[in-house]
């Protein structure tokens, strides 16, 4: 019954609340100096009861599908932290855990061959809080991604800070730091800044990936056997997707994803010596403020809607020409990307595209 079910999730989350409880004990020295191994016995219990009552040979995923979707990353959180201090401790084996029972039915027919899927990675985006979706992957995964943020943190941290990328102006990248301390983490358009923006989104595509497969308890070639249709990506997501597609083991995912993370860097970088900050007339920002545009940027997106879906290019192009006869040649703008039937961008000085907008 719903009220049934209702208790059901109260007592899933008040013994995860009692699981961090031990689990934090555990992890931290006593008062009197000591450590707090003695709690340890405690955590593999409260485990394995969490296990035996609530997830019945089921991922936790499916588990936590019943709960508030408010209450799903703290549950998530504290479950893979209490696996990961257990592993850490060996206590792991022996005391009756093992992967779920019940697998995947998506993945399942993948493997089967009753479904082809195909893994993309997406682009920039047009959301300037992408850091957000980072921020919330590790909060809620600490306990399985924690290892590999690691590694890409001293990655970023280690370029960001050589005399290259110090010489043009670069924001030195402590990645641990600004997903532990929101305090410490740069403004939103700091973050925007491509150097920032390409790595990090690439860290957290990567990620996703890197969690996908380790809570399934598979290792990157199985993983790969899943998408029969093949792995690709959408701009900078051709980066992600070259490096899960070129990895057999969780060591050769790591080394190729260090490279890609490198590589989305100085791209980054680069761009932003290609194309310089401009200062956007005042007038020009209001307006596009009070428009709900947005901030002028070097690029433009231009969508179909409801009323008129599709996007004739050739229309499109004639108004690029007429905006480029107003235009010297160092301020034209270009029709850069064609992303489908219903999206174009332009790419042009800010104020070039402004009058192209209007």
């Amino acid at each position: 019954s719903e009220a049934e079910l209702a208790g059901q999730i109260t007592k899933l989350e008040l013994t995860c609340k009692f699981l961090d409880l031990a689990r934090t004990r555990a992890t931290q020295a006593t008062p009197e100096g000591g450590d707090g191994f003695d709690f340890l016995p405690l955590v593999s219990v409260v485990t394995q009861h969490l296990e035996s009552r609530f997830l019945h040979g089921n991922d936790i995923h499916a588990v936590v599908a019943g709960i508030p979707a408010a209450s799903r990353p703290e549950v998530l959180r504290t479950y893979y932290l209490a696996l990961a201090t257990l592993k850490r401790h060996d206590l792991l084996s022996g005391v009756g855990f093992s992967k779920p029972q019940l697998a995947s039915a998506l993945f399942g027919a993948a493997r089967a061959g009753r479904v082809k899927l195909l893994a993309v990675f997406g682009g920039q985006g047009n959301v300037e809080e992408y850091v957000e979706e980072l921020v919330t992957l590790f909060r809620t995964y600490e306990g399985v991604v924690e290892p590999f943020i690691h590694q890409a943190a001293l990655t970023l941290a280690h370029h960001s800070a050589l005399p290259q990328a110090q010489d043009e102006h670069a924001t030195k990248i402590d990645l641990m730091s600004w997903l532990e301390k929101p305090e410490t983490r740069p403004g939103t358009e700091q973050l925007l800044s491509t150097h920032l923006s390409l790595p990090l989104i690439g860290v957290t595509q990567l990620a996703c990936y890197y969690v996908t497969f380790k809570v399934l308890g598979v290792d990157p070639a199985t993983m790969a056997q899943f998408f029969a249709a093949g792995t690709t990506g959408h701009s900078q997501g051709v980066v992600s997707a070259v490096a899960i597609a070129s990895s057999q083991t969780e060591e050769e995912f790591f080394a190729n994803a260090q490279k890609a993370i490198v590589l989305l860097f100085w791209l980054g970088l680069r761009a932003e010596r290609a194309c310089r900050k401009a200062v956007v007339d005042p007038n020009i920002l209001q307006d596009s403020l009070a428009n709900n545009e947005g901030v002028p940027t070097p690029m433009l997106a231009v969508q179909g809607d409801f009323s008129s879906p599709w996007i004739r290019h050739s229309e499109l192009q004639k108004h690029v020409d007429s905006t480029n006869s107003f235009l010297p040649e160092d301020r034209r703008v270009h029709l850069s990307l064609v992303n489908g039937p219903r999206s174009a961008v332009f790419s042009g000085p800010p104020q070039s595209l402004y009058g192209l907008n209007n």
